[in-house]
């Protein structure tokens, strides 16, 4: 690299539910779709920051060529994400509930993204904050680490606020855990000043083929699914002042 010159910074950032956008200093931001049934390690690839040195004199030609790297990088990670797509096909559970909550979309939005909140409504697990943000409203690109106690084993779980739209929607969405894959977006509609819809997509898939999806069918999917509608009936009972 050419004394005095300054590296360009190329960030890569991706989302379970859109495309890849690469911005670089002084370069527009490109991008390129990919499937969004993917695994978190290799979402963690593609967001991590790179660092590139300009190459060439001219600055048109080290523009050129470092758009050229990135690319190059960008397509080999498509065909991992791709691969790694077609696996998941088939195996993915979602669930979906709907509560109607008695108090205003602002209120419910932000005990639903409450770390306090959730640590409560999930005493019957003994739910424990191991690291990342401890207390408090969880906001857009923070993570949390939980404990807790499931099926009889303790097991970890690190997730991530990648989407946030106060106070319509927020998605966390594993970072680490038993999960091959799991995301959960939380959806809010407002009825009236002191009604409110909330709607939860609840995306996950189990490792080990064919033994996981029966174990999903027979048990895991009613399982998560309960979990989901005892938090659910907590936040709304805070919600209406009933607790």
């Amino acid at each position: 690299m050419k004394n005095g010159t300054k590296p360009y910074t190329c960030k890569v950032q991706g989302n379970l539910n859109g495309s890849i956008a690469i911005s670089m200093d002084g370069i527009p931001s490109l991008s390129d779709k990919y499937d969004k049934h993917v695994s978190n390690d290799l979402l963690l690839a593609i967001k991590k920051d790179l660092l590139i040195d300009p190459m060439g004199t001219e600055e048109n030609n080290y523009k050129t060529k470092l758009i050229d790297r990135v690319m190059t990088k960008l397509s080999r990670s498509m065909t991992i994400y791709r691969s790694q797509a077609s696996n998941l096909r088939g195996v993915m559970t979602e669930l979906k509930l709907t509560t109607t909550v008695g108090a205003s979309i602002n209120r419910v939005f932000d005990l639903a993204r409450s770390i306090d909140l959730h640590r409560s409504s999930m005493d019957s697990t003994k739910e424990e904050v191991v690291s990342g943000n401890k207390e408090g409203l969880i906001e857009l690109g923070q993570r949390v680490r939980w404990r807790a106690k499931h099926l009889g084993f303790w097991r970890e779980l690190e997730v991530e606020i990648t989407q946030m739209d106060p106070p319509y929607s927020f998605t966390d969405e594993m970072i680490d855990g038993d999960f091959s894959y799991m995301q959960h977006h939380h959806e809010f509609k407002s009825l009236s000043q002191h009604s409110t819809i909330m709607i939860d997509h609840f995306k996950f898939a189990s490792p080990y083929g064919w033994i996981g999806r029966v174990f999903n069918k027979l048990y895991l999917n009613r399982y998560m699914y309960n979990l989901l509608k005892d938090r659910n009936a907590y936040i709304k009972a805070v919600a209406e002042n009933k607790i």
